[in-house]
């Protein structure tokens, strides 16, 4: 017995000795946080970060093949391979403190060799377990962050101009405790047709939707246009067949807002790139029908965002319900937004912008937390801004009924 408990100890120890150690870590990206992005892990005092988190604060363009990356930026070529310490930058061989590893489907790689490979300045802060990338570029004299508050506030010299583009969407929902039948994939094409105009003010936004999934859709709503205009006076929608509605927007002054959306400013937008937690880079130039585009990868930093978002539901008084309500989502949704805008090297206006997102929700019933619901949610697409200052005629909608004329009171409250 007593030699049983000795080799069973000395087991113990062993294992305690040989294990590698993996501690959570925090890493940050000029004072922003990556680390639900990134899921970062400490191991062998390396940081290991997911792969395409890190090309994408970088600003790298990423190649990947069988359990292998490859970062490319400014001219310099990384490549790593997973549970390989050798690594080649610029052809030549470089030795790694940490191999790169394959966890799910990501492939976690070691955060300092190739952020500093491609010109990043990487701190360790020993007592919070914060691993900080520092780098700061400029195109033009002007930093990411420059650059884009400047192509944003340029477009504001226009009256009028036009967006389009298109969205795919896909859902996945999953259900426990609940006596419904499980919804399959959910798939949404949406065309987007919309004008903006700043005085009087107005957006009228066209919309075609192509839906699959639901079973028993009547066809009817598996394809369908949508039509929104909102004013000064509030929002409308095309419901056919009773034509355009006003929808009710209590406790919201869209006046108030479209004239803090149009004072841009471009140290004002600046300082609400950092309030929302908005992390931009130079990613490499590109040439589309001719014309040359820099391009800023924009991430966000999802607890700032969440903060900022709780702000503005704070500022709206007539939903306090609807306010709890979505701050309990908020709680229990992660996401991860990824934008790239392509602005033209010439005048600095932003022609193009893809975007590519996740959002995973768990809502529970508040009435009984056995019932929830997980939704998952992916979102892709690329929109393209032009028509600047050419004008555009919206519909007549002086004639619009209430909502309330078409849908009993207590049904419109409801939804």
């Amino acid at each position: 017995m007593r030699n049983k408990l000795i080799g069973v100890i000395s087991t113990l120890v062993m294992i305690l000795l040989l294990a590698t150690p993996v501690m959570a870590v925090d890493v940050q990206v000029n004072g922003n946080s990556i680390t639900k992005l990134a899921s970062p892990v400490l191991q062998d005092g390396t940081t290991l970060v997911d792969s395409v988190t890190l090309s994408r604060v970088l600003g790298a363009k990423l190649n990947t093949g069988d359990n292998q990356v490859e970062f490319q930026k400014n001219g310099h070529v990384l490549k790593l391979n997973a549970n390989n310490l050798i690594a080649s930058l610029d052809g030549k061989d470089i030795k790694l403190l940490c191999a790169p590893q394959v966890n799910g489907n990501r492939l976690m790689v070691p955060l300092r060799p190739i952020a500093e490979a491609l010109g990043a300045t990487v701190t360790w802060q020993q007592d919070s377990q914060t691993a900080g990338i520092q780098f700061v570029e400029q195109k033009q004299d002007l930093t990411s962050e420059q650059m884009l508050a400047k192509s944003s506030e340029l477009i504001q010299d226009f009256n009028t101009y036009r967006t389009t583009g298109n969205l795919t969407t896909s859902i996945k929902t999953k259900t426990s405790g609940m006596d419904v039948p499980q919804v399959p994939e959910i798939k949404m094409d949406v065309d987007v047709d919309s004008y903006y105009q700043k005085d009087p003010l107005m957006f009228y936004i066209i919309e075609g939707l192509s839906m699959s999934g639901i079973p028993d859709t009547p066809a009817e709503l598996q394809n369908m246009k949508i039509e929104i205009l909102i004013n000064e006076k509030g929002m409308y929608m095309n419901m056919p067949p009773n034509g355009w509605v006003r929808t009710p927007m209590e406790g919201i002054d869209i006046s108030s807002i479209m004239e803090m959306y149009n004072s841009q400013d471009p140290t004002v937008i600046m300082k609400q790139f950092k309030e929302f937690g908005y992390i931009t880079s130079f990613s490499e130039d590109t040439t589309i029908d001719g014309t040359d585009y820099a391009v800023i990868n924009v991430l966000v930093d999802q607890d700032k965002f969440t903060g900022q978002f709780e702000k503005i539901l704070e500022s709206m008084p007539a939903v306090p319900q609807g306010q709890a309500e979505l701050k309990d989502v908020f709680k229990n949704t992660q996401f991860d937004l990824f934008y790239s805008f392509y602005i033209d090297k010439e005048n600095l206006l932003t022609r193009f912008t893809d975007m590519d997102g996740s959002i995973s929700m768990n809502i529970a019933n508040p009435e009984n937390s056995a019932e929830k619901v997980n939704m998952e949610i992916k979102i892709q697409g690329r929109m393209e801004s032009s028509d600047f200052d050419v004008p555009f005629t919206a519909p007549d909608v002086s004639s619009a009924k209430d909502i309330t004329e078409i849908t009993p009171p207590d049904t419109v409250l409801e939804n």
